[in-house]
């Protein structure tokens, strides 16, 4: 109000200089008073989380006084809270998702989290915990998808490490759980034989290639397990036979017939 009548009364007389200094005193104090008030409302904004309430005050101050130190200061602040609730927003979000089963998006949120806070063991063990979820998801996939793979001696080492690496964290997703069982499964399935009946003529010698003789027989019961096999007939005067056999993985019993009756 002072102000205001000192302004007052030199726009009426402009020769009343002694008014000056009061004057200026007087818009020194207004502005300082002004910028504490945004600034105090910028902090109570920030202990209450009102990023925006606290954003439009600090640029309210700006304005009143651009060169003051304190707002350095606050920005800084302002900063930090920010980065905080973007950090617990992205660890709540993959928490939902993880709960979810939902790995690959409780990832993406994770490493968000990881760009403000690069350090944050809680955020990078959670991280590399996903990454193999959903890694071995993928592994157990393919084995799912093809189970004959298991008749690969190198694959099976690969999957009975697997599901030993996999037996703490599976608890975590029953998705992973779920295939594990699966593949845990198949490969027991695998390394049943199944009695297969080898029918042929007396005069036909029969072999299984890659793994042994047969004879000469009228019918003969080998073990195998399932996969692909080809039996190879041989007879001397005619024609070799190859018979492609695929025995399933869930059959119980299997019979092929090898009979070289083609004359050279």
């Amino acid at each position: 109000k002072e102000y205001e009548l000192i302004d007052k009364l030199l726009s009426i007389d402009p020769n009343r200089t002694e008014l000056l200094p009061r004057k200026k005193e007087l818009a020194k104090l207004i502005k300082d008073k002004s910028f504490r008030s945004f600034i105090a409302r910028a902090q109570k904004a920030m202990e209450l989380e009102d990023v925006k309430k606290a954003k439009e005050n600090i640029i309210a101050a700006k304005k009143v006084d651009p060169e003051r130190s304190e707002l350095s200061n606050i920005e800084k602040k302002l900063d930090n809270l920010e980065k905080r609730i973007r950090i617990d927003s992205a660890i709540e979000n993959a928490k939902s998702a993880a709960d979810e089963d939902d790995w690959a998006t409780a990832k993406k949120f994770l490493e968000l989290a990881l760009k403000d806070a690069p350090d944050n063991n809680e955020i990078l063990n959670t991280l590399k915990t996903s990454n193999q979820i959903i890694k071995f998801k993928a592994l157990f996939s393919i084995y799912i998808k093809d189970p004959y793979k298991l008749a690969n001696e190198k694959n099976i080492e690969e999957i009975q490490i697997a599901i030993e690496q996999t037996r703490d964290i599976s608890l975590l997703s029953k998705t992973l759980e779920k295939k594990r069982q699966v593949v845990t499964e198949n490969l027991a399935k695998m390394n049943n034989k199944i009695p297969v009946d080898v029918i042929s003529d007396q005069k036909t010698y029969v072999l299984v290639r890659g793994v042994g003789k047969v004879g000469t027989i009228e019918k003969k019961t080998i073990q195998l397990k399932p996969g692909n096999y080809i039996f190879e007939g041989q007879r001397e005067g005619f024609k070799s036979k190859l018979v492609k056999v695929f025995i399933p993985i869930e059959q119980t019993s299997f019979t092929v017939k090898v009979v070289c009756d083609e004359p050279i």
